[in-house]
């Protein structure tokens, strides 16, 4: 009505409340399909809750005695074990959280518990009808057996399928309430005491109806746990619609006035009014009775004036019951101009007669025959259809004197039903927004137990792993850093023809000169093979978090690079002897202050890394600079070239480098600020005129091996020379340095005398 205003009273002095639960897993790593956070629960836990949650069946069911199993004893210590371990899981979680300073961490693991104990009611509920089934299958096929018995147990079977949802409902709340309990009783102090008062879930978040039910919108699991809504978009209590109602009234109340609602100042308020605020509060279903049920408040007054009761309370409650009134007026009409009130007040009064008539009719079929006579006739029809196959007739007198019943309801009446409406809605309204948020957090979980991805995410440091007390014994500390060394054996290609040329096997040559030997000595070093080819082998070592007593990663890759080198040279003794062809190789070390990923292909391990490519580069040699260089005789095994600035800057060769890397070790700037923090190293600058004539810049340093031998390394420090490509002629020194590991005798010659 144009220019229609009503004044709504204030809110002042209603005790209100707001209702907020958040799950945010926006800080935590997604997993190896980069959508789904990877989560590994307890195998021990796992089987627990089966067990667990099966006994439950068995008893709830009542298929005990079909089994041949005392249950009661059984399903106590179940029970027991379940909690206990539960208990063990969660109060890990609770200081992994901790140690990560993340509550994120916590939220996780309370909601794949969740995730994994849905799952597995379901799973066992499903394990239960085949177990029927079969028990059924053999006494119908055996001979001499009771076939009676076979029908009673497939009896049985038709009567849980029929009930499903109240016994899945029974079996979750009784797991839960034992999830909830732990949480309560042992848990929620730690949790605030670690992280704050926010840092637990509501009670009714786990203990969520609609999380338990198999399916959630059965007519019967709604009349039983909420109200009846309707399910046709075209119906005035549809879920959508009546949401969609409730925050236009709650709007207007919260504004204290109604207008016209075509009205543009009107429209521009309520758009003001968010409705995650109108959620927060609609979702505290308490708010109901304190603004719309203005009975509860006159039995309150009622009972306080009969005792003589304090008399500013009495008007204090005088006053909220007439603004409750007013407020329930307004809804009131609300609800008549979408003929709401009619179909409340049916549902209602239908709750006594339904059950005669549901099957064969379902509950939204007797509220119709109340509430629509054109619907009567074809109902009528379908009782009549069915009497036979039911074996009665139904009798249309109940549903007739409810007809009649609702005719001459009092408005009073209605009122009441209604008030009892709006808590029911706020109820499901409250559970079904926490069951999609319950839901939207756990589809973002990847509940896994399988070993390949387990491997694949464990390794790449994306597994959140929740195990019991005993099994975090075996559970390896992540990766938090790395080193990949690679040995690159020089002019195989010329090695393989000669000895192909004189007969020989040149990959037997290779496998006992070079790749066996080694692999002997990968222990020693914390190493492992991380690729091998004809001429090259690729080896990485790791250090993982917490573990200080193992980080001298690059001391041993360098002790490591040393000792290959050592064994080719004893090697290559022995093929001058014989005429063999001798090897020589270059070695490159780089560090990643990162770890590295991995794949996998079957039970085989892949790393992938950039220090990969980097090692590469550091243990290649530059062909045209081998008989330059050999021809001088440098008292050294790696010289490191770029080529001159003086060139065409927009040259493929400008600013690249050239390496002579034979019989040498590089190692990366990286690697060597890594050396330096892992051991002692100690600087010298030498004057050794027997190998060059300018100062020598040195390390020296010594470092464990994994047996707990020490090796001393030294560590060559020079600039890079700049050169002119086309001829190779050196032009000065540039101000980037690079790092050889030392083998010469000389040097460590001289070392151990002034040591």
């Amino acid at each position: 009505m144009q220019g229609f205003f009503q004044k709504l009273p204030g809110l002042e002095g209603l005790p209100l409340e707001v209702y907020t639960v958040d799950f945010k897993l926006d800080r935590l790593v997604p997993g190896v399909d980069n959508r789904h956070y990877d989560v590994h629960l307890s195998p021990g836990f796992c089987k627990s809750a089966d067990r667990a949650i099966r006994h439950l069946f068995n008893k709830l069911a009542d298929v005990e005695p079909i089994f041949g199993t005392d249950n009661t004893s059984n399903l106590a210590k179940e029970i027991e074990e379940f909690k206990r371990l539960c208990q063990d899981l969660l109060q890990g979680a609770i200081n992994k959280a901790k140690s990560k300073a993340e509550i994120q961490v916590d939220l996780l693991a309370q909601i794949a518990v969740v995730k994994m104990l849905t799952a597995a009611i379901r799973s066992q509920y499903k394990k239960l009808i085949e177990d029927l089934n079969d028990v059924a299958r053999e006494y119908e096929i055996s001979p001499g057996q009771d076939q009676n018995r076979a029908v009673k147990i497939k009896e049985k079977l038709s009567n849980i399928q029929k009930n499903h949802n109240s016994i899945f409902l029974d079996v979750g709340t009784e797991i839960f309430q034992h999830f909830l309990e732990i949480q309560s009783d042992h848990l929620k102090e730690m949790r605030e005491a670690n992280f704050g008062l926010r840092s637990n879930f509501p009670d009714d978040v786990i203990i969520n109806p609609i999380l338990f039910a198999k399916n959630y919108f059965d007519d019967q699991f709604m009349i039983n746990q909420y109200v009846l809504l309707g399910r046709r978009f075209e119906d005035p209590d549809n879920y959508n619609t009546l949401l969609l109602l409730f925050r236009n009234m709650l709007g207007k109340i919260f504004l204290g006035e109604i207008t016209d609602p075509d009205d543009e100042n009107t429209q521009k308020k309520n758009v003001e009014i968010e409705n995650n605020e109108i959620d927060a509060w609609l979702k505290y279903v308490g708010n109901m009775d304190v603004l719309f049920n203005p009975f509860r408040s006159e039995g309150r007054y009622q009972a306080l004036k009969k005792q003589k009761g304090d008399e500013k309370e009495l008007l204090l409650l005088k006053e909220h019951m007439h603004k409750q009134e007013r407020l329930l007026n307004f809804v009131y009409k609300k609800f008549n101009q979408t003929d709401l009130t009619e179909r409340i007040s049916a549902y209602y009064e239908m709750q006594f007669v339904y059950p005669g008539y549901c099957p064969p009719l379902v509950p939204h079929q007797v509220l119709q025959f109340l509430i629509n006579p054109k619907q009567r006739k074809g109902i009528v029809s379908q009782l009549n259809r069915l009497k036979g196959f039911y074996g009665k007739s139904f009798s249309l007198s109940p549903l007739k004197k409810k007809i009649k019943h609702l005719k001459n309801i009092t408005t009073q009446q209605k009122k009441k039903y209604i008030v009892r409406f709006l808590n029911d809605f706020a109820h499901y309204h409250r559970d079904l927004q926490n069951f999609k948020m319950l839901s939207k957090a756990m589809d973002s979980l990847n509940l896994t137990s399988e070993d390949k991805i387990i491997n694949l995410s464990r390794e790449n440091r994306t597994l959140y792993e929740f195990l019991l007390s005993h099994e975090q014994v075996l559970e390896k500390k992540p990766i938090i850093n790395h080193v990949v060394l690679k040995a690159d054996v020089r002019d195989s290609t010329d090695i393989t023809n000669q000895m192909k040329e004189k007969g020989l096997n040149p990959a037997s040559f290779f496998s006992l000169n070079f790749f066996d030997p080694i692999t002997e000595v990968l222990f020693e070093y914390a190493s492992e093979k991380v690729f091998i080819e004809g001429d090259a082998v690729i080896l990485s070592i790791t250090e993982r978090e917490d573990t200080p007593e193992g980080w001298y990663a690059v001391a041993r890759a360098c002790g490591l690079a040393i000792k290959m080198l050592h064994i080719v040279q004893q090697y290559n003794v022995n093929s001058r002897k014989r005429q063999l062809p001798i090897l020589e190789i270059g070695i490159g070390i780089c560090f990643n202050n990162n770890p590295p990923t991995f794949l996998f292909d079957g039970n085989n391990r892949i790393m992938i890394s950039s220090a990969i490519n980097s090692a590469d580069r550091l243990s290649s040699s530059t062909r045209s600079l081998h008989k330059l260089i050999s021809k001088k005789k440098n008292p050294f095994n790696l010289y490191v070239f770029q080529a001159s600035h003086r060139k065409d800057r927009t040259d493929k060769t400008y600013r690249e480098f050239f390496r002579y890397n034979v019989n040498g070790i590089e190692l990366n700037p990286e690697g060597f600020e890594k050396l330096s923090k892992e051991i002692d190293l100690k600087e010298l600058n030498l004057s050794l005129p027997e190998l060059q004539k300018e100062k020598i810049k040195i390390y020296t340093g010594k470092f464990p091996t994994v047996t707990g031998k020490y090796q001393r390394l030294i560590i060559r420090e020079a600039y890079v020379s700049e050169i002119i490509p086309d001829n190779l002629n050196v032009i000065r020194p540039t101000n980037q340095k690079y790092y050889e590991i030392s083998t010469n005798p000389k040097l460590y010659k001289h070392i151990k005398a002034v040591s």
